[in-house]
């Protein structure tokens, strides 16, 4: 009896002992997956800002390949496949990343933006940004993009209420000052599409590195090297 408690006692251990050892190699394989991950993120991330689309692309399917429990390589995977206008690429990305994290508010208004390039999935469209807005009302592009589906809808009122909400977020921006003041001057209101005008000039005259086009900030070092 005591021979067979020793024996169980020691396939216990040994049980044990097996079960440690496969737990560590699993999580270092897992550091290390996440590690490389990281590493074709980063490169990605390089050639993407230099606008390299092709090669940005490979390096974010490899960092998702290796884990794609980040997120961040998932997004910037839809982004470079967008803006190499690879929309059923870049939808099912971000679909999909809706599926695993459902409270990224960012996904849904990606996936709103693809679905404004399409008559048929309009109304999609605007319940993704709407349900982006309802998850994080600070998200601007969402507001943005939902004021473009009211106006692709002859929804006037909505659509200046959108810009409205988006410049409540961010007061210098460009793009939405123009798009305003071009949607009020429709409306006939043409004071307030001067106005909009006027404060574009009045916030670039403060400072012209602040404001860019498309509403983010440039810095001087981006500045000389486009020189």
């Amino acid at each position: 009896m005591r021979t067979v408690k020793m024996q169980f006692g020691k396939k216990r251990i040994t049980d044990i002992g097996a079960f440690l050892f496969l737990s560590s190699f699993l999580w270092l394989l897992s550091c290390n997956s996440e590690e490389k991950a990281m590493e074709q993120y980063a490169t990605g991330s390089k050639a993407y800002a230099d606008r390299n689309l092709k090669v940005a692309i490979e390096r974010f399917e490899e960092a998702v390949a290796k884990d794609d429990s980040l997120i961040s390589p998932r997004i910037m995977l839809g982004k470079s496949y967008y803006y190499s206008g690879k929309f059923e690429e870049a939808q099912k990305v971000f679909e999909e990343l809706i599926e695993d994290f459902p409270g990224n508010s960012g996904s849904y208004v990606w996936l709103g933006r693809i679905q404004m390039n399409h008559s048929s999935t309009m109304d999609l469209a605007k319940k993704n940004l709407l349900f982006a807005i309802q998850s994080d009302d600070t998200q601007i592009d969402a507001h943005y993009y939902l004021a473009k589906v009211y106006e692709q809808e002859g929804n006037v009122k909505d659509a200046l209420l959108e810009y409205n909400k988006a410049l409540g977020i961010r007061t210098k921006f460009d793009r939405i000052h123009r798009d305003l003041g071009e949607l009020y001057k429709k409306a006939g209101f043409e004071d307030r599409a001067e106005e909009q005008l006027r404060l574009i000039s009045s916030y670039r005259s403060v400072d012209p590195n602040e404001v860019v086009s498309n509403g983010e900030k440039a810095s001087k070092s981006s500045k000389k090297s486009s020189k």
